[in-house]
C-alpha cells in the first residue's frame, strides 16, 4: 500500500513540480520501487503466497500487463486532453454534458457488440480492432483548432469510449482464461495485476500526455513568437485594432496599447497551447497504432504456431 501510495502520488504530482525540479519526486519513485520489491519477495518465499509472483512472469502475463498497460495509457486522451482542450475554449463542465452522454451511450453499444463477439479465441483480435478504434478516434481529434467545442468532439470521442469497452471484455476474458489453466489460487494475482494496471496506466497517461502538452506548448510559443517579429505589421495591425476597441474603456492610449499586447500574448499562447494538444494527439494515435502492429505480430506468430502442430491432411492415414 505504501509502494503503490508514494509511486501514485509522483506521477500525479510530477508535471505540476516538474520532474527534474523537484529531488523529492526521485525519493518518492525510488522509496516505490524498494518497497514494491520488497513486496514480490516476501510473496515469493512464502509458504502459501497471496499473490503467485513467478506466474507474473510468465509470457502470457507480460503481454496482457503491458497491454492493458498501454491502453490505458492512450485512453487518458479523453479525460486529459480532449476536457483540457474544451476547457482552453472556454467550455463548463455542465457544457460537456452533452458530449459525454453521446460517449456513454457509444460505450453502452460497444458494451452489447463485445458481449456479441467475445470468445476465448478472438481476445487478441478484438484488442487489436480496439487498438485500431483508438487510434482513430485520436487521429480525429488532430485537426482541433481554437473553434473547436464539444460537438466537434462527439464521433472520436465515442470512438475512444467504443476502444475501452472493446478491449477491457476481452482482456479480462483472455486473463481468466490464463487463471483457469492454473487454478483458483491465481485469481487474486490477476485481479491485483490487472487494477494496478489500469490504476498506474491512467496516472502514467496524465503525466506523460501533461508533461508532453507543457513542453511542445513552449515549443510552439517560441515558433510563434519567432513567426511575429517585433514591429511586424500584422501584429500591430492587430494591436491597434485592440487598443481602439479598449479605448471607451481606457482614457490612456497607452495603458490601450498595453493591454491589446497582452490580449495578443494571450491568443499566441493558446494557440501554443491548442497546437500541443494535437501534438498529444497524434502522440497517443502513434502509440495505438503501435499497440496495433505488436499485436497483429502476436497474432500472426501463434497463427504460425497452431498451423504447424496441425499434422498434414494425409498424416493419420
Amino acid at each position: 500500500m505504501a509502494g503503490m501510495l508514494l509511486g501514485c502520488t509522483g506521477l500525479a504530482f510530477g508535471r505540476f513540480y516538474w520532474w527534474s525540479d523537484a529531488p523529492w519526486l526521485g525519493w518518492m519513485f525510488a522509496g516505490a520501487l524498494l518497497l514494491l520489491g520488497l513486496v514480490l519477495l516476501i510473496e515469493d518465499r512464502r509458504a502459501q503466497p497471496l499473490l503467485q509472483v513467478r506466474w507474473f512472469g510468465t509470457a502470457d502475463i507480460l503481454l496482457i500487463a503491458g497491454i492493458s498497460l498501454v491502453v490505458r495509457i492512450a485512453l487518458t486522451e479523453q479525460t486529459y486532453a480532449a476536457v483540457g482542450l474544451l476547457a482552453l475554449g472556454g467550455l463548463t463542465n455542465d457544457q460537456m454534458h452533452g458530449l459525454f452522454a453521446v460517449v456513454l451511450l457509444a460505450m453502452i453499444g460497444g458494451i452489447a457488440l463485445a458481449a456479441w463477439l467475445a470468445r476465448p479465441d478472438r481476445a487478441l483480435p478484438m484488442m487489436l480492432c480496439s487498438a485500431l478504434v483508438i487510434a482513430l478516434g485520436a487521429w480525429l481529434d488532430t485537426h482541433s483548432t481554437s473553434d473547436t467545442r464539444a460537438t466537434q468532439l462527439m464521433v472520436s470521442q465515442s470512438l475512444l469510449g467504443l476502444g475501452t469497452v472493446l478491449f477491457l471484455g476481452p482482456a479480462l476474458l483472455f486473463g481468466i482464461g490464463r487463471v483457469l489453466e492454473r487454478g483458483p489460487t491465481h485469481l487474486v494475482s490477476f485481479v491485483v495485476l490487472f487494477s494496478t494496471t489500469q490504476n498506474l496506466g491512467g496516472l502514467a497517461g496524465a503525466a506523460l500526455l501533461g508533461s508532453l502538452q507543457m513542453i511542445r506548448a513552449r515549443v510552439h510559443a517560441e515558433i510563434l513568437a519567432d513567426a511575429m517579429p517585433q514591429g511586424d505589421p500584422l501584429a500591430a495591425q492587430r494591436i491597434a485594432a485592440g487598443a481602439g476597441q479598449l479605448a471607451p474603456l481606457l482614457a490612456d492610449p497607452g495603458a490601450a496599447a498595453t493591454q491589446a499586447r497582452a490580449r495578443l500574448g494571450t491568443a499566441l499562447q493558446n494557440q501554443a497551447n491548442i497546437l500541443a494538444f494535437n501534438d498529444t494527439f497524434w502522440v497517443v494515435t502513434l502509440l495505438a497504432l503501435g499497440l496495433a502492429a505488436f499485436l497483429a505480430l502476436v497474432i500472426l506468430q501463434q497463427e504460425m504456431r497452431r498451423l504447424r502442430a496441425t499434422p498434414p491432411a494425409g498424416g493419420a492415414a
